[in-house]
């Protein structure tokens, strides 16, 4: 097969997949191809940037009711983020992934935290929502948690390590790791 034909037939086979996999969002820009995802709810609060590559698996909640409260979610993936297999994102306020930041596999990145009540399933109990805010060129190890439900902010460049969980704020061009993650070194 010839050198044309070919770059021809990959360029409307990721077309398709656009088509296919990018309906309904809020934005979702060219070059931008998320495969196969497992569960995508609240679309249309979801903005999806130039070049954005989505891995399988990927389950991303836009949360607009839970129980009685009703919710105004924007999870905003900027140019040029790269999200790994089998992550988990889930928004009821704002979550924000900037520029160049790549996340690895089975991630999970959420602005919620349930209540809890005695006597009651968490499906009938308030949640508290936050904020979360990534920054540029992130890098987000594999299976790390990112648990934004009091607001997190993580600067430009930072590193979070494999299988850490975030629940406080991480300062730009730091790397962290453990759990609740701590410093572990700096670029």
């Amino acid at each position: 097969m010839n050198q044309k034909l070919k770059s021809f037939l990959k360029k409307i086979w990721k077309n398709y997949r656009r088509i296919r996999y990018g309906f309904g969002y809020k934005t979702f820009g060219e070059g931008s191809i998320v495969r196969k995802p497992m569960r995508a709810v609240g679309r249309k609060h979801i903005s999806v940037g130039r070049d954005v590559d989505i891995m399988n698996g990927l389950r991303i909640e836009a949360v607009t009711k839970w129980g009685t409260g009703g919710y105004e979610p924007a999870i905003i993936l900027m140019d040029h983020v790269t999200i790994g297999q089998n992550c988990h994102i889930t928004c009821a306020n704002r979550i924000e992934i900037h520029e160049g930041t790549n996340i690895m596999p089975d991630v999970l990145i959420t602005d919620i935290e349930h209540g809890y009540e005695q006597g009651k399933s968490s499906m009938d109990t308030p949640i508290n929502a936050g904020k979360v805010y990534i920054g540029k060129n992130v890098t987000v190890g594999m299976g790390a948690r990112i648990l934004g439900h009091r607001g997190i902010e993580i600067g430009d460049n930072a590193v979070i390590g494999a299988n850490a969980v975030v629940v406080k704020n991480v300062k730009a061009c730091t790397v962290v790791g453990g759990i609740p993650a701590k410093i572990i070194g700096r670029i």
